[in-house]
């Protein structure tokens, strides 16, 4: 039985947190003020230790209302008066540069500090009518002071905030993940939905196409031994030492620090390519000797013994090559960690398993296939 397994980030090498986008149809207020309740709630959860919203209105601004018929009376167009306004607090740069004494300078228009600096300061400013007179911007604009948001989002047309949730120490991805699908749907408005963003969203997609990735790899491998041994038996008895090398390896990351992840899911794929490497050895040496006039036990046993040392050769250097990802420390070590943990466990495993599995089931296919070929030449 393989054991539950942590996914994502482990004690070593944290994820560090979770992005969420919640999206409403309800105004910006309503949802920052129904995020405050939803950030209490995930911190009373163990498995976090800070959640917060990029939704808060604490930021002191001033907001400029146009006035549109007092502008169409005193014939100012709309245009002209929002060009006035950007042009007084943000400036205006220009692609052409100006050009003086043989040097190229960059230009960029804007009013002195002085017109700008306050409130009042830009009621002051003139703005020209369609019939040239000059009008007063005090006269066309009203401002006024507020709180509001420091930046507005919006999420399939819909208003939405972020929010960052930070993972305790120990605790995985997976782990967060799982929680909050238990928690958010209970915590968040009836309006409300969410949708896991950047590092979570990967993994989730990541997770999605393990099984695929998994039954793809051995598939593939199968009807590629099938085709090189030219009978599918025979690649079966090459690939029965997976499941005990593949499981031993999950249970060396179980018990380790570290977690199934992204990596750890291609140290999976390559293991497997590696072993069915060891049983092609054995069976296909022993095919050969077959053929040279052996008995099925004597070839399986020959070949056992030549192929040894290839499989040891194999096996040792990866394992050597893959221990200084167990030592590795600091960002990226997790997932270091993973990799080299599964390939060292499988790859250890590996040295044994195929030659005690491979030629037990070997004698077992061969005594089967004599046994069909007497009853058809009975029959």
């Amino acid at each position: 039985m393989i054991p539950a397994i942590e996914t994502g980030g482990g004690r070593r090498g944290n994820s560090g947190g979770i992005d969420i986008n919640v999206s409403s149809s309800v105004d910006e207020q309503v949802l920052a003020k129904e995020l405050t309740e939803v950030t209490y709630k995930i911190q009373q959860s163990p498995l976090f230790s800070n959640a917060r919203s990029n939704l808060k209105f604490d930021q002191n601004q001033f907001k400029i209302t146009i006035n549109r018929v007092l502008a169409s009376q005193y014939g100012v167009p709309l245009r002209n008066i929002q060009q006035i306004l950007k042009l007084a607090m943000s400036g205006k740069s220009f692609s052409n540069d100006m050009s003086r004494q043989g040097a190229n300078y960059p230009l960029h228009v804007q009013p002195e500090s002085a017109f700008t600096l306050t409130p009042d300061s830009l009621k002051q400013l003139m703005i020209a009518n369609k019939q040239g007179q000059l009008v007063p911007m005090s006269a066309l604009i009203n401002i006024e002071n507020e709180v509001g948001p420091r930046s507005l989002e919006q999420y399939d047309r819909a208003t939405s905030a972020s929010l960052s949730i930070r993972l305790e120490d120990g605790v995985s991805m997976g782990e967060g993940i799982a929680a909050l699908n238990q928690m958010l749907p209970d915590i968040l408005p009836v309006n409300a939905s969410y949708a896991y963003v950047d590092e979570a969203k990967q993994y989730l997609d990541a997770n999605q196409q393990m099984l695929f990735v998994f039954v793809a790899a051995l598939v593939f491998i199968y009807m590629v031994l099938s085709a090189q041994f030219e009978s599918v038996v025979d690649a079966l008895v090459v690939m029965l030492s997976l499941p005990i090398t593949l499981s031993v390896a999950l249970w060396a990351l179980y018990f380790s620090d570290f977690t199934l992840n992204v990596y750890s899911q291609i140290g999976l794929v390559t293991l497997i390519g590696l072993i069915c490497k060891h049983g092609i050895l054995i069976t296909e040496f022993a095919n050969e000797l077959q053929g040279e006039g052996l008995a099925p036990r004597e070839a399986i046993l020959k070949a056992t013994k030549t192929r040894l040392r290839p499989i040891l050769m194999t096996s040792l250097t990866m394992i050597l090559g893959s221990l200084p990802l167990l030592w590795e420390a600091g960002p990226g070590a997790n997932a270091m960690g993973s990799l080299g943990i599964i390939i060292i466990a499988g790859m250890a495993l590996g040295i044994v398993d195929p030659l005690f599995v491979v030629p037990s089931v070997y004698l077992m296919v061969q005594k089967l296939k004599r046994k069909k070929n007497i009853n058809a030449h009975e029959s």
